[in-house]
């Protein structure tokens, strides 16, 4: 392990009062992070840059101080606005104490008023500071304006997320919406274990799920393999977009000398020392593992599939970082980068592209696809003269990965301003006043945006956000608006098995993303089966077959659910550990709700899914 030196004394001078001003100011200024170091606005915190053994075999990649945003409400556990760390053992029924926050020292201290360091990675005060650290961080990497640009929501009634760093003994570690956690477990040899909370990788995957469900809350909602596939997806990434966050690792992966990348393995490979113990190999998933759609079969399960998007990301990542350190050939006025300077170019671009899409996402029921086209219609949007070339590399990237076909229409035919057809306008600050603003604008427009007249529709989020582009300019103003509508879908046939004569819902709708003028910039939705009938308007057929076509795969998708012993009853299993099904059906008012439990199986090679009646204990 690299030796390290003594914390040196950062406080600053300043009276809270002074502090608290200073703070207030950087709510609405976007302070860059040495502003924050200077003015006392970030406090250092040692972490683990990946996890144990990555600490052991390549101690230049162990334990790393980082920054992270200081606020006023800081105190014991730790604890901040969003996050709580209670570190409650459910095996053994005990709470240790807190790691405590000390305003004089300005950091967090140990028993004895000392810093926690992390010099002995034992100490289970570590484990506590490292495990807020580094999800504290992901926070305030999601919300600051490279990413989203927006304070985000929890997935839960509340608005703080509890994080439990030895809840238990057990190959495990998972999200968990009804208890409002996140769970790491501790395995292997008892007296001397390997934890989970240590492991960077591990509570970045985790994290990423948390944050997810606060801003798509119905993609928990089991109604494809590929919407649960991007909920792991999003994990990993998650994990590798943090890795890169980090410039001791970009540093790391590149040989300045070659000029190229030469060791990718500590970004692309997810949790090394649990994939050593659990499965035999050097890492539980590896975004450098080539998959395309073709690869992942209707039964597969969540995290096989969700390869196929974390490698094709990686794909674009590796394009990116060539475009910038040698510029296409018929560009000689472009300058090419250092191999140091284009891999941050590259994390950079891959990250604004990558997080601003997430807005564009439709409310339910997502697809590679719809992902794919939101990343496009973001690169078109922030990039439109695209000087090095890259958009026709993306888009062979996703074509070539199956996910795409070369006629879609964000290929074929991309317009700045999509077709929607709104008859009845209304002025962008009206829809964005409230929820029930927006929900007029929608219903005077039911017709336009194939709503059923008899449906009542959901306003499930209105936001706005402020976001930078790479080069830290203020990107437009935008409005975005989800509905939903459910509509009812009979379980009919014996393929139900028990559910059989029960009201299943096909969640509908869309999401509209509006400039600050009040254009539609984007419209992704999902449609249904009860408008349109009996049109003569194109678009209305289109729209209803479309819908037709939902209805009968999401059946399908139940059916084989079913047929493989995939699906439990809520009411039989125990959201907080123990052995329960991969997909819950919950009883909600006449209909039944399919819902992805918390996630399992750390193989993550798919055999979740495929072992039928076996007990689900592994949910990482």
């Amino acid at each position: 392990m690299a030796e390290k030196e003594a914390p040196e004394n950062r406080t600053v001078d300043l009276e809270k009062l002074e502090l608290r001003n200073l703070y207030s100011a950087s709510q609405d200024a976007n302070f860059t992070n040495d502003n924050k170091e200077a003015l006392g606005l970030s406090i250092p915190i040692w972490v683990l840059l990946q996890d144990t053994t990555v600490a052991r075999e390549k101690p230049e990649l162990g334990l790393n101080e980082i920054m992270v945003d200081w606020e006023p409400g800081l105190s014991d556990g730790p604890t901040s606005a969003k996050i709580a760390v209670v570190d409650y053992n459910g095996d053994t029924g005990t709470l240790l104490p807190p790691v405590q926050w000390s305003d004089e020292a300005r950091a967090f201290v140990n028993s004895d008023g000392k810093p926690v360091t992390g010099e002995d990675l034992n100490d289970l005060a570590f484990h506590q500071l490292n495990v807020w650290g580094v999800i504290q961080r992901i926070i305030s990497f999601f919300e600051d304006p490279w990413s989203m640009g927006r304070p985000l929501p929890w997935g839960f009634e509340g608005n703080r997320l509890l994080v439990l760093p030895h809840a238990g003994y057990g190959e495990n570690a998972f999200y968990d919406r009804h208890s409002k956690s996140l769970q790491f477990y501790y395995y292997g040899d008892p007296e001397n274990p390997e934890y989970t909370c240590l492991s960077h990788d591990i509570i970045a995957h985790e994290a990423g799920h948390a944050i997810l469900d606060g801003i798509r809350p119905f993609y928990l909602e089991d109604s494809s393999v590929e919407t649960g596939a991007f909920h792991e997806f999003i994990g990993d990434f998650t994990a590798m977009l943090i890795a890169l966050h980090n410039e001791h690792i970009r540093h790391y992966l590149v040989d300045e000398d070659k000029q190229e990348i030469i060791d990718f393995e500590e970004v692309a490979n997810v949790g090394e020392a649990f994939g050593q113990y659990v499965l035999g190999r050097e890492y539980l998933r590896s975004a450098q593992t080539p998959k395309h759609m073709s690869d992942c079969a209707p039964d597969a399960g969540p995290h096989e599939c969700s390869l196929v998007l974390t490698s094709v990301m990686y794909q674009i990542f590796v394009d990116m970082f060539n475009a910038y350190l040698d510029p296409p050939a018929d560009r000689p006025d472009l300058k090419g980068s250092s191999a140091k300077q284009s891999i941050y170019y590259a994390y950079m671009r891959l990250r604004t592209t990558s997080l601003n899409a997430l807005d564009y996402l439709p409310p339910a029921d997502v697809r590679f696809a719809d992902y794919a086209r939101a990343f496009l219609r973001v690169f078109e949007d922030n990039d439109p003269k695209d000087a090095r070339g890259l958009r026709a590399k993306i888009i062979d990237a996703f074509v070539t990965w199956e996910i795409l076909s070369e006629d879609d229409p964000v290929i074929r035919d991309y317009k700045r301003y999509p077709h929607v057809p709104i008859r009845v306008r209304a002025e962008i600050d009206a829809i964005s006043r409230s929820r029930a603003a927006a929900y007029r604008f929608l219903n005077d427009n039911r017709e336009g945006l194939h709503i059923p007249a008899h449906q009542d529709i959901v306003v499930i989020d209105l936001y706005q956000t402020e976001k930078l582009d790479r080069s830290f300019l203020r990107l437009p103003r935008q409005i975005v608006l989800e509905y939903i509508w459910r509509e009812a879908v009979l379980l009919e046939g014996s393929q139900f098995g028990a559910l059989e004569g029960k009201m299943a819902s096909l969640l509908c709708g869309g999401t509209l993303v509006f400039d600050e003028r009040g254009n539609i910039v984007s419209w992704l939705r999902k449609p249904g089966t009860e408008f349109g009938e009996g049109s003569n308007r194109k678009r209305d057929k289109a729209e209803l077959e479309a819908g037709k076509k939902r209805r009968s795969d999401y059946l399908d998708h139940i059916a084989k659910r079913i047929e493989k012993g995939h699906v439990g009853l809520a009411e039989d299993q125990e959201f907080s550990g123990g052995a329960s099904r991969p997909v819950l059906a919950r009883q909600s008012g006449d209909q039944v709700q399919f819902e992805l439990a918390p996630h399992f199986s750390p193989q993550g090679t798919g055999d979740d899914f495929k072992q039928g009646g076996r007990p689900w204990q592994k949910k990482w």
